[in-house]
């Protein structure tokens, strides 16, 4: 007679810049376990149509960003001087960032294997993100909550924990 081993472990995580990936492995014997986890490493040796859809989803956060001016956080108002600038060479008051539409249309994403790079090739975008003595912060790739979440989600997709 063969005896059944049951195994379970409820809190095996992984953790990945950004957000955490919880496995729950449940079977009878210890094949079962196994025969997941081998799942889970053939989805897991290329990510990148996980990663590609969550940088997707990151360019549709990044225009968010753009719309709110700033989120969680509101970006500093613009200065009186900067104000007078922008009416002087024919622009609006506002939005914040958004003069000609150049910064906030030239998000780009590229993901491989194992890889996601979010990307602006827009020569002042790192000023305005990091911000410098005379300009201030405003950040526009900002991964919040619920963007983690939604790594989170697409990920187990991907590893078929979740259908």
């Amino acid at each position: 007679m063969r005896k059944r081993i049951r195994f379970r472990n409820k809190e095996t995580k992984i953790k990945i810049v950004g957000g955490e990936i919880a496995f729950n492995f449940e079977g009878k014997g210890i094949e079962a376990w196994a025969n997941r986890l081998v799942e889970f490493g053939n989805a897991a040796e290329d990510m990148e149509p996980a990663l590609s859809a969550f940088g997707n989803y990151m360019l549709g956060s990044i225009d968010r960003n753009f719309t709110a001016e700033g989120r969680p956080n509101r970006w500093a108002s613009l200065k009186p001087t900067t104000i007078q600038d922008r009416f002087r060479q024919g622009y609006g008051a506002g939005p914040i960032l958004q003069r000609s539409g150049k910064l906030r249309k030239s998000f780009r994403s590229n993901a491989g294997k194992d890889y996601l790079r979010i990307t602006n090739n827009v020569r002042y975008f790192k000023y305005h993100q990091t911000g410098t003595k005379k300009m201030p912060q405003r950040i526009m790739i900002y991964l919040q909550d619920r963007d983690k979440a939604q790594f989170t989600r697409i990920v187990r997709q991907h590893l078929g924990i979740e259908r």
